[in-house]
């Protein structure tokens, strides 16, 4: 029987990585996975060639995707065949194959129909008597699934089930139970090492969209299991009834609040930002949908690894950058990152300018958290030679195997360098019809740039891993329920990346985790809402020892659930200026930053006063961790390239990623 685990006793805030372990032998986090369309399925041509060719690279864990309702009977027993399928599909192309199934949860329509009173009651806008309403909307149903791609929005207003019903996590956890028990005894079953719970749009736990948004940043769900949820939040969070009056009105009781419909919110969409002492009803709100997603994950996991101990389980969650708002992020990382039944976390890059050569690649989750937390963080590598770019409605098209090479390189290197990890994901265009499928790495000249990032890789896995990083970009995933947006977008991190530095991403939450003494500068992103011990730690902590601390948008605007604007007043001991300023204090210099700005040599010039490393000055990405550094560019004919040992002439072309060791000057890649 195989085994996998992920081994993170070992990291720590100056070093080491969650490591991936397969029978017992250190592997390199880098997987095969199959996209969930038809035309993908395992036993596909093009998938078949796939699976042989990266085997060939030296990758045999391959995800496919399964849906549990297929073997879902209505007498309460699951049949595994769906799954066997797929996982004897894989093995006729590679026999030494290992095997992780992203598995959707979405329970049968009988189930659906059996238990209405379990579904996602909607509401949105309609127009009643000439006047624009916001109602419960009637609930459609489109059928048996059929061969439709269920993980996927097809009617917005679909039966589905809410994610907070206690009767489906009942149900469905006893019929993982049987998946686990019966595939573990079948043969087949010592390949699979993983399962991979998924639920929601596009199997990613994003709450369903509204009939108006395809993510409705008002949350939709306001069905009995989900208020049930509500209650025993805002119970939890409010320490009396007193308490409770305060924020939601003379007439609220623990028994009595309901969510705030999107009426109640509308108002503010994005424009303002949500005082507790106003919008409290509404915050909880929205709080209560992203709980919701986040507990679920940690029920079905906790039933596989109660069944099976020796399989990994993992999620798509923690996407925060450039995430498209509340409902498309993940705001209860820490849930996740506490529970031990979960080893490794996905998700996407986002698929904006990102997609273009010579531009940061902006991963979305934030990588030193989940690195701190022990968490393996498996980014989709899921570009291909053309790739969807949403900024402009269309495709991104390399210009030569050379350029989407130099992307190849950029996108898979910067996830190892930060400590995690990767998979090609066999994706496909939107514009394409799912049972078609263009192949995304079938030339001799992506094969052989695979075999070289795994070499690559498997030569960096034999060292112990270092942390080299001396900037710390710290956001809060907290500020989203207050106002809707983050300002982690693609421009910024642009600006960051292309500064010269070597940059961390870690959540507030974990600031008391990292080793601050090692960072030049401390960069504090829409980190408005904290708790009063977090807020002395960075005024007594970090805001010391000659470090640079720049504070974006809003710092410290609520403190233990009370508006105060004062707060970056009382750090300065003067009215903050209306536009971008540096302050010299006794032992920091503090640079407040009223509104977010893009400006790559604005950061640059901040990091060199920092005493920061600048590794390049021509606006070139710089990834550098581990006593590495990655550098990618466009249309920058030559580098100098700043290494800890001196600097080095880099001849770049065109375009060009490398990555040299620092401290060494050894080329790397």
């Amino acid at each position: 029987m195989s085994t996998a685990f992920i081994k993170k006793d070992h990291v720590t805030p100056n070093g080491g990585m969650p490591q991936l372990y397969i029978d017992g032998k250190k592997t390199v986090p880098l997987w095969y996975a199959l996209s969930d369309i038809p035309a993908a399925k395992a036993w596909n041509d093009c998938s078949q060639r796939g699976i042989k060719n990266f085997a060939k690279c030296g990758i045999d864990v391959v995800c496919v995707d399964t849906n549990l309702h297929e073997g879902w009977q209505e007498n309460g027993e699951y049949d595994p065949a769906a799954l066997l399928k797929d996982i004897g599909a894989v093995l006729r192309a590679n026999p030494n194959a290992k095997v992780v199934t992203r598995l959707h949860l979405n329970p049968p329509y009988w189930w659906l129909h059996k238990y209405p009173e379990e579904q996602i009651v909607y509401f949105g806008k309609k127009v009643i008597n000439g006047q624009e309403e916001w109602v419960e909307l009637e609930r459609t149903d489109a059928g048996t699934y059929g061969d439709r791609t269920i993980s996927r929005k097809h009617l917005p207003t679909e039966i589905r089930v809410s994610i907070a019903s206690e009767q489906f996590l009942h149900d469905c956890g006893e019929i993982l139970k049987q998946l686990c028990k019966k595939v573990k005894a079948h043969p087949l079953g010592e390949h699979l090492i993983g399962i991979q719970p998924a639920y929601g749009t596009c199997g990613e736990w994003h709450y369903w969209g509204g009939d108006y948004n395809y993510y409705s940043h008002w949350g939709t769900d306001y069905s009995k299991p989900m208020q049930k949820l509500f209650r025993k939040i805002v119970r939890k969070r409010y320490a009396t009834e007193d308490e409770l009056k305060r924020f939601y009105g003379e007439n609220a009781t623990f028994e009595n609040v309901t969510m705030a419909i999107p009426k109640e919110r509308e108002e503010t969409y994005g424009q303002i930002f949500m005082t507790p002492e106003r919008y409290a009803r509404g915050i909880d709100s929205l709080r209560t949908f992203s709980v919701a997603s986040a507990e679920a994950i940690r029920y079905f996991c906790k039933c596989i690894k109660e069944s099976w101990k020796e399989i990994l389980t993992g999620a798509f969650y923690a996407y925060f950058i450039n995430a498209e708002g509340a409902s498309a992020a993940h705001l209860e990382p820490h849930r996740i990152f506490e529970d031990d039944n979960i080893d490794f976390l996905a998700g996407p890059c986002a698929y904006t300018y990102n997609k273009e050569v010579g531009n940061a690649n902006l991963l979305r989750y934030i990588t030193e958290s989940c690195r701190i937390n022990g968490k393996l963080y498996l980014c989709e590598m899921d570009q291909g030679y053309r790739s969807w770019n949403a900024a402009i409605g269309e495709a991104y098209v390399c210009e030569s195997e050379e350029e989407y090479a130099t992307l190849m390189k950029r996108n898979i290197m910067e996830n190892i360098l930060l400590g995690n990890g990767a998979w090609y994901y066999d994706h496909r265009l939107p514009t394409v019809s799912p049972y078609e499928k263009e192949e995304y790495w079938n030339t001799p000249e992506r094969l052989q740039t695979i075999v070289t990032l795994q070499k690559t890789c498997e030569k960096l896995l034999e060292k112990p891993y270092k942390k080299t990083t001396d900037v710390l970009l710290v956001v809060d995933t907290e500020r989203l329920y207050y106002k809707l947006f983050s300002s982690a977008s693609f421009e910024l991190i642009q600006a960051v990346f292309k500064s010269g530095a070597g940059v961390d991403r870690l959540y507030l939450k974990d600031l008391k985790k990292c080793d601050i003494s090692r960072y030049k500068c401390v960069l504090f992103l829409d980190c408005a809402v904290i708790e009063q011990s977090t807020y002395d730690y960075i005024r007594t902590t970090v805001m010391n020892d000659g470090r640079t601390v720049v504070l974006i948008n809003d710092f410290a605007k609520v403190v233990d659930k009370t508006t105060d604007e004062s707060r970056v007043e009382q750090i300065l001991g003067e009215k903050p200026c209306a536009e971008y300023a540096e302050y010299e204090q006794e032992n920091c210099r503090i640079c407040v930053m009223p509104e977010t700005l893009a400006d790559r040599k604005l950061y640059q010039g901040i990091f060199q006063r920092a005493g920061a490393h600048i590794y390049a000055t021509n606006g070139e990405v710089i990834v550098a961790d581990n006593e590495m550094v990655m550098m990618h560019c466009k249309d920058i004919p030559h580098t100098t390239l700043h290494l800890h040992c001196g600097d080095i002439q880099v001849d770049n072309g065109k375009y060009n990623t490398v990555v040299y060791n620092t401290f060494t000057g050894e080329r790397v890649l």
